[in-house]
């Protein structure tokens, strides 16, 4: 069954974090929120240039950044290799685990959602969820005991931030072992390399120099230019000439402002550029075509030579 409205609570108002929150971020969860796309897993699709499109002045950029600052607190996980984008917390606040059938219907999103990372924060969740609410209908239910036996990914890390608890790099798509504590967040997957270094300060400084505000080399652009690299086969050169070509070009440059962004963005940036490079070619003449265009401007002077146009 498809979801009709959404259920908003109004203390979220009153929360400090949430009102930590810039403008462009709460507006993107509650537009996530009311999605149409939203399942009752919580889950709604990502696609920040389709997000972008529904506002008048909103841009690509501007969505990945919002979603940048969520997924910081931990109000959202995102998967931009599924395109998937989880609403943390709501299983617990939108009350369907108090409904036996709507609960079979989050069965059903549960098992249609493709990444495992945000398919073991749900289970976090709802094991979390079971342990403090196991009157609750859905936990009566077989097909969500299931569930709760799966692998289970704790987005959470403790630390000393507000609120004691902060946000730590997000597992890849392809890992697929459960985290039993913080150090297993740590994987080798998350090392910062030389190389993975070198194009995130490129595309930082770039975006410096075009006059706009300088963007943080978060955990999610080192991740990002990994995976170009490694899981993309993207070339390590053929990536810093086509960050360089996209932040000279009049409308690229301010709507390629983020690592993750350049990468979801890399075939349309490098046909683009690709294009120009052709139309730039046809532009100039061949050497074949400068060779013929030599030979009629001898045989032009050989023939006002002999007309007496021009001397000798």
């Amino acid at each position: 069954m498809a979801r009709e409205h959404a259920n908003i609570r109004l203390d979220m108002w009153g929360d400090d974090e949430w009102r930590e929150l810039s403008l462009g971020a709460q507006h993107l969860y509650l537009h996530l929120l009311t999605s149409p796309t939203l399942s009752y897993a919580g889950v709604a699709d990502w696609r920040p240039a389709r997000l972008a499109g529904v506002s008048k002045d909103a841009t690509s950029a501007k969505v990945t950044a919002a979603a940048d600052e969520l997924e910081s607190k931990v109000f959202v996980v995102r998967d931009d290799e599924t395109e998937e984008i989880l609403i943390r917390s709501f299983l617990k606040h939108d009350g369907l685990l108090k409904k036996p059938n709507v609960a079979k219907a989050m069965v059903v999103a549960f098992t249609k959602t493709v990444s495992p990372t945000i398919r073991g924060v749900i289970v976090h969740e709802l094991t979390r969820l079971h342990e403090k609410h196991p009157e609750w209908s859905a936990f009566a239910l077989g097909e969500v005991r299931e569930i709760l036996e799966r692998p289970s990914v704790n987005p959470f890390e403790k630390g000393s931030g507000k609120g004691s608890e902060i946000y730590p790099s997000l597992l890849t798509t392809n890992y697929l072992l459960p985290a039993t504590n913080s150090t297993q967040l740590a994987t080798s997957a998350n090392e910062v390399r030389d190389d993975v270094r070198e194009l995130c300060e490129l595309l930082q400084k770039l975006i410096v120099e075009n006059g706009s505000k300088e963007p943080t080399i978060t955990d999610k652009w080192l991740n990002d230019a990994r995976l170009m690299l490694d899981k993309d086969g993207r070339d390590f050169a053929a990536a810093g000439r086509l960050i360089q070509w996209c932040q000279g070009d009049p409308f690229w440059k301010s709507n390629i402002l983020s690592m993750p962004t350049f990468r979801a963005k890399y075939d349309q940036l490098r046909l683009d550029a690709n294009r120009q490079i052709e139309e730039r070619k046809g532009k100039q003449p061949t050497k074949t075509q400068r060779a013929q265009s030599l030979i009629e401007m001898g045989r032009q002077r050989d023939q006002q030579r002999n007309q007496g146009v021009i001397e000798a």
